[in-house]
């Protein structure tokens, strides 16, 4: 809505209602332990920010791993890859939280505001993202989040900031690690449901996979809960995560 959010992208429109089946989906990214005890997914990539037991990130974010590994992972503990709507629903809310569809729709996981007037009025900071430790460390990344800082220069452990869950309680939808999602990228995706849709899927083919909620490298536009982002299935970046979903 692009009254409500000015920084809205072309492929974030139009504005449409969405019905969706019932669904779980888990509270935090699957983290680098969680990946290790699938006995059947093959090891995330290596290389700068890459997690791993060995660096001591157990309780972070899994990361470096491709479209497919995560896919894998997700059958393996009887999952699957939440869909797109799915996702945005989870960071978002839906109109039972909402109240009124259309009008009142979160910018944010957290509400409106955005990610440094929220720590402020919130009294803590509300995600991991482009911050002041991160760019402090890392000046080669650019200019971040002017007046946040959340403590972390790259992933934290899963579950760090309460103060900027979803209404349903979901742990980093925005920022940490971007997460893969199921459906084919289409910049025009939602032009087939701007008279409303139920359980959409995305596009047939496509050669990217959506990526949806921002990393810890991303400024506050690629954290809001509408934003979407691609990338190729075989790329395994330090900035790509997942989560899995259910249907009930």
């Amino acid at each position: 809505n692009t009254a409500i959010d000015g920084q809205c992208d072309s492929d974030e429109l139009p504005q449409h209602e969405v019905i969706l089946s019932a669904f779980e989906i888990a509270r935090h990214e699957v983290t680098v332990g969680d990946y290790a005890s699938c006995l059947a997914c093959s090891p995330p990539g290596t290389g700068p920010f890459c997690n791993s037991e060995a660096n001591g990130k157990w309780d972070h974010p899994v990361n470096c791993v491709n479209w497919d590994q995560a896919a894998s992972y997700c059958e393996f503990i009887g999952r699957r890859l939440c869909t797109e709507a799915e996702w945005e629903k989870a960071a978002r809310g839906g109109c039972e939280i909402l109240g009124a569809c259309g009008v009142d729709e979160r910018i944010y996981p957290w509400g409106n505001k955005a990610p440094a007037d929220a720590a402020l009025e919130l009294g803590a900071p509300v995600g991991n993202f482009k911050d002041a430790t991160c760019v402090g460390t890392y000046p080669e990344l650019g200019p971040g989040i002017e007046g946040y800082d959340d403590g972390y220069a790259g992933t934290s452990p899963a579950e760090s900031f309460w103060a900027g869950a979803s209404p349903y309680g979901v742990m980093d939808m925005a920022g940490n690690v971007a997460e893969w999602v199921a459906d084919p990228y289409d910049g025009a995706a939602y032009e087939q449901c701007k008279n409303g849709c139920s359980d959409p899927q995305g596009p047939a083919g496509g050669n990217t996979r959506v990526v949806r909620g921002g990393s810890f490298k991303s400024t506050a536009k690629a954290v809001r809960a509408s934003a979407r982002d691609q990338s190729y299935p075989w790329t395994g970046d330090a900035t790509i995560g997942f989560r899995c979903c259910g249907s009930l």
